[in-house]
């Protein structure tokens, strides 16, 4: 992932734009994506990437975990994470993005693209290569 995705990455965590993900905006982003992880585990989980101790992850430590995490496999992994977002916006599994479900999700991350069905039909407009109106798994 270059350094520009991965600043989107962390900005949707960062719901205030403060430039610190903190333990309420955690539990937050991570329960709208429907994982649910007890505050005291969370806590630690901030912990332990919270290399200046202030409480919150900023873009940098933030950075320095998905390294750690993604390691040398990035590559390798680079399909399966494509894979694995895809399904995410696809919510009914049926290997097909619809604006209906593109806008359900970006709304669950609390973003300001795509409130409407029309600004999401303009987004796959712009990757659909076929022209059905929707986004198609090429995994």
């Amino acid at each position: 992932m270059d350094p520009s995705e991965l600043q989107l990455v962390f900005q949707m965590f960062d719901r205030n734009g403060d430039g610190r993900i903190s333990k309420k905006e955690l539990s937050h982003s991570l329960s709208k994506l429907g994982i649910e992880i007890p505050e005291t585990e969370l806590a630690m989980m901030i912990e332990k990437i919270d290399a200046n101790s202030d409480g919150c992850v900023d873009m940098e430590e933030f950075a320095r975990l998905y390294k750690t995490i993604m390691g040398d496999h990035e590559e390798d992994d680079e399909e399966a994470d494509m894979r694995e977002a895809f399904n995410l916006f696809d919510q009914n599994g049926d290997r097909f993005i619809t604006e209906e479900e593109l806008r359900s999700v970006l709304e669950s991350l609390g973003l300001k693209q795509g409130r409407t069905v029309e600004d999401c039909r303009r987004m796959i407009t712009k990757v659909d290569v076929d022209g059905e109106g929707i986004m198609s798994s090429i995994l």
